[in-house]
């Protein structure tokens, strides 16, 4: 497991609140004060590639003995799953008892994982983890509330209007598209090469009839200005620019370009 980014230092001991998002590629930790919401620190750890749930678990049960400032008192802690395995649910189709087989039927059959379900926007977020993470998690935060980071990114990003919301992760993007405010679709995509980003989204757009020359596409997480794959985004989508919450941040985190945690920022601005 490597660390991207560990802005969580001894100057955040005062942080009252730990909020972990964990993906099937990385884990993200955001320290951060509520009234007025201040972010104070941040740690992003990627996972080795193709890894079983049971080895992430151990690589994540190492980073948490190792960093110390993650084992503070916090008044809160919430773990955000962010794996792609979601399903939103009409609430006048949904059955506590039917989820394993929606899920089942959407993604294949898993024997090694948890199954639960959020509100988000009057529909139901239904979605599985890995067990044996989210028994390394508990063990560490047995009093820690679960989400799913979609519903709260949803909860968060309200009053569009036709636009596309990117997170870049680690080979992998999330993608929210809204059509005249409403959301069209929420869908998580590996990519290897910025080809497969531009197939992706011209194809989500043309699914739901969007006209790629008046949407707005917004981008947040691991995507440099200077990189290939924003070059190739600009080629296509000529209202293209970087997430800019208006959001508090300790110096350290103001030094690195406000998107690469700003879809973590929307987190926490939720819980």
């Amino acid at each position: 497991m490597k660390i991207a980014f560990n802005l969580a230092g001894e100057i955040n001991e005062q942080a009252q609140h730990l909020l972990i998002e964990a993906g099937n590629t990385a884990l993200s930790f955001i320290l951060f004060n509520k009234d007025p919401l201040q972010i104070t620190g941040v740690l992003t750890a990627n996972f080795d590639e193709q890894l079983s749930d049971l080895d992430r678990a151990n690589q994540a049960r190492v980073l948490l003995e190792k960093e110390t400032i993650l084992r503070q008192n916090y008044r809160t802690v919430n773990i955000c799953y962010n794996n792609a395995e979601s399903i939103l649910v009409p609430p006048a189709l949904f059955q506590p008892d039917n989820r394993k087989a929606m899920l089942d039927i959407q993604f294949g059959e898993r024997g090694d994982a948890i199954i639960c379900h959020d509100h988000a926007n009057g529909i139901m977020n239904v979605y599985r983890a890995g067990k044996n993470i989210d028994a390394v998690l508990r063990a560490f935060y047995p009093m820690a509330a679960i989400h799913h980071a979609t519903s709260l990114q949803w909860r968060a990003l309200q009053d569009r209007g036709t636009d596309m919301y990117c997170i870049f992760y680690h080979n992998s993007f999330k993608v929210f598209l809204y059509k005249d405010g409403a959301l069209q679709i929420v869908q998580h995509f590996s990519y290897h090469t910025a080809a497969d980003v531009i197939y992706y989204l011209l194809g989500c757009c043309q699914a739901f009839d969007v006209d790629v020359n008046k949407v707005d596409l917004v981008v947040a997480g691991m995507i440099d200005e200077r990189s290939n794959l924003y070059s190739e985004l600009h080629k296509y989508f000529l209202q293209l620019r970087f997430d800019d919450p208006a959001i508090q941040t300790s110096d350290a985190i103001r030094g690195l370009p406000a998107h690469f945690f700003s879809h973590l920022m929307l987190l926490s601005s939720c819980v």
